[in-house]
């Protein structure tokens, strides 16, 4: 992903901003708008689009809202353009003719710039999300790469994730694949989600894996530390996104007041800068 690195020292921050948008949580003044979520979605982005490197809409918060809720999505994205990274949180992997209507649906009908895939069923399940697609070095555009689970902060992680496969944990062999993968047909466009609770890991994914891009989630209402994740940083140079969502959504607010947001988005960007 090397035209992330180009985007994130453009930026000059590795903050990426969850978008997991609670339509229980939204302000009075959107309630009986029509479309509040899309509503509330746009002022956030506004709100923090110089803040940050990169967006992670979660597709379940707007997917449950059923046709309404894909064109929010939609709409979300293209408003973002290409004055953020946009990687939509959908988790997806099917086999391969499902993946390739998957990423039609995802990167030629909605614009995004990357996704979230599980990796259980293997390669067939992962090409198709990048087939055909050249990123370019100076611009964001649709289709440039995927984050792939890898070490999730979720409790239930540790059923399969931590499993020893030939002494060693599968997420490691998963972890092993995307590089060997990143140096053939994937050419670099491929990332690994590692969770920020488990610090210890993160350090030794980074140190060992050195050049590979990260997606790191758990920072803030997970437990994730955000001093421990700079450190595991440091031992390595790809590029890394750090996404904090409830904690700069909400922080101990009810709602998601975009100008609440907006602080909390430049207190998170402060020290990322300052750790």
């Amino acid at each position: 992903m090397q035209f992330l690195t180009t985007h994130l020292a453009r930026c000059g921050t590795r903050l990426c901003l969850g978008l997991d948008l609670d339509p229980e949580r939204i302000p009075d003044r959107y309630q009986g708008r029509s479309d509040p979520l899309g509503k509330l979605g746009a002022d956030i982005v506004e709100a923090t689009v110089d803040l940050v490197a990169a967006f992670k809409p979660n597709a379940a918060f707007y997917e449950q809202q059923g046709p309404a809720g894909w064109n929010s999505l939609t709409e979300l994205v293209a408003r973002i353009g290409q004055r953020a990274f946009v990687i939509v949180d959908a988790k997806r992997g099917d086999i391969g003719n499902t993946s390739a209507r998957y990423a039609r649906a995802f990167f030629d009908r909605m614009g995004a710039h990357a996704l979230t895939l599980a990796p259980y069923m293997g390669r067939d399940s992962v090409e198709p999300f990048l087939a055909g697609r050249i990123p370019p070095v100076d611009q964001l555009g649709p289709g440039m790469g995927a984050y792939v689970l890898a070490l999730t902060s979720n409790p239930g992680a540790a059923d399969f994730q931590l499993l020893q496969v030939d002494g060693r944990p599968l997420y490691w062999r998963v972890l092993e694949t995307l590089v060997r993968w990143n140096s053939g047909w994937a050419a670099g466009r491929l990332g690994a989600v590692v969770g920020a609770t488990r610090a210890e890991e993160l350090a030794a994914v980074r140190q060992a894996f050195p050049d590979l891009p990260l997606l790191i989630p758990g920072v803030g209402a997970q437990g994730g530390d955000l001093a421990a994740v700079q450190a595991a940083l440091q031992l390595g140079n790809g590029p890394a996104l750090i996404n904090v969502s409830r904690d700069v959504l909400y922080g101990r607010d009810l709602v998601a007041e975009p100008e609440a947001v907006r602080e909390r988005a430049r207190e998170y960007a402060r020290r990322l800068d300052l750790l």
